[in-house]
């Protein structure tokens, strides 16, 4: 008898729950009555039969709950608001039923047990709704960020149309007047894509770099206004700042500077222009192809041939000091002078000449990449 008179007096309840969440909640109060009352209704009445008997709501039930926050997600109602809302609601039918049960001097133990029916039913059909309004976000985050890749691809390709992006850049807060830096960072095992986003940590905040950056070919991509200092852990390139219209031939320049630090093994930013003749070591592979037979395959044998490779190494790195080798070898320097003979004996090489050490140091180079080796 209880729910029946629910039911008879459903109109005005759903009214004052309605009114009452346009009173409390600004987001709902931009929305209509005639937008939320049907939904407040279809909820009670989806909750009545439930209630009446204890039971589990029907497949079509928990849909209809599912699609309630979906609904109320695609309106931009927070889902803080949307549990607050349903609580508020949740309120008001049990003050309903509170108010009719003193009316008709009902058995206060029949008053207590729909109350916790009520309260259990509607804590159930809450979690519905919530999943649905998490369902629209997760679908709407996957938008944006296609929308965000779909917007980098055209400004980084140079396939843009200026209108449209100058656009789409005002409402992603970002000034299409002002000047970026194209960068590509690459993801490591060890340092996920998703780490390495947070790393760059591009967004509105005090510090960060104002940007934009997405997923693109498995990299993270994008530019930014400055570059954040804490991105040792990965490989990063940038390019040269840039208006607008510029950002493409920025963004290959980044490109290549990624590429060139990843397969050496260097973390941390690098331009192009800071990693010397390395990246046309990467990029000429006839050059180094040749370079390496020459100096290295003779002496890649195994047979001390490794140790006398890696003295030359780091005799080419201390410029060319015999004793700061020995040092860093741990060896002596009279070891040191032997293998650099040696090596001169099998290759042919004359490391005192420049354009011949030259040659080696790029042999060497290339070989770092074939080897994996940092």
């Amino acid at each position: 008898m209880l729910l029946e008179l629910v039911r008879q007096r459903l109109e005005p309840l759903g009214r004052r729950i309605v009114q009452r969440m346009q009173d409390e909640m600004p987001a709902y109060a931009e929305l209509s009555v005639d937008e939320l009352l049907p939904a407040a209704l279809l909820n009670i009445q989806l909750m009545l039969p439930a209630m009446s008997s204890s039971r589990s709501f029907t497949d079509a039930e928990v849909a209809a709950f599912v699609e309630h926050g979906e609904a109320r997600a695609r309106r931009g109602i927070a889902i803080e608001e949307l549990l607050r809302g349903w609580r508020l609601g949740t309120r008001a039918l049990v003050d309903e039923m509170l108010d009719l049960a003193r009316q008709e001097t009902l058995d206060e133990g029949i008053v207590l047990e729909l109350t916790r029916n009520v309260l259990a039913a509607s804590d159930v059909a809450m979690v519905f709704a919530a999943r649905g309004h998490r369902n629209a976000e997760l679908l709407w985050d996957r938008a944006e960020q296609q929308r965000r890749v779909d917007l980098l691809r055209s400004i980084l390709s140079g396939a843009i149309n200026t209108a449209q992006v100058r656009e789409d850049m005002e409402a992603q807060g970002l000034d299409p007047d002002a000047r970026y830096l194209a960068i590509r960072a690459c993801p490591t095992p060890e340092m996920p894509a998703d780490s390495v986003e947070r790393l760059l940590s591009v967004g509105p905040w005090r510090h960060a770099p104002r940007g934009l950056t997405a997923m693109i070919d498995g990299d993270v991509c994008g530019f930014v206004d400055h570059v954040p200092a804490d991105t040792t852990e990965v490989s990063v390139g940038v390019g040269p700042p840039t208006l607008l219209d510029g950002l493409p031939t920025s963004f290959r320049i980044a490109s290549r500077a990624a590429a060139t630090a990843a397969a050496f093994g260097l973390s941390g930013v690098h331009s192009l222009d800071q990693l010397g003749l390395l990246p046309a070591v990467l990029a000429d592979d006839e050059v180094g192809d040749e370079m390496v037979r020459r100096y290295v395959a003779p002496l890649d044998d195994g047979q001390g041939g490794p140790d006398v490779l890696e003295t030359v190494r780091q005799y080419l790195a201390n410029h060319m000091k015999v004793d700061v080798t020995a040092s860093a070898l741990f060896v002596h320097e009279n070891t040191v002078r032997y293998r650099l003979r040696r090596f001169e004996d099998i290759t042919g090489a004359d490391l005192r000449d420049p354009s011949s050490a030259i040659e080696v140091w790029w042999g060497l180079q290339r070989s770092r990449i074939a080897t994996g080796r940092t």
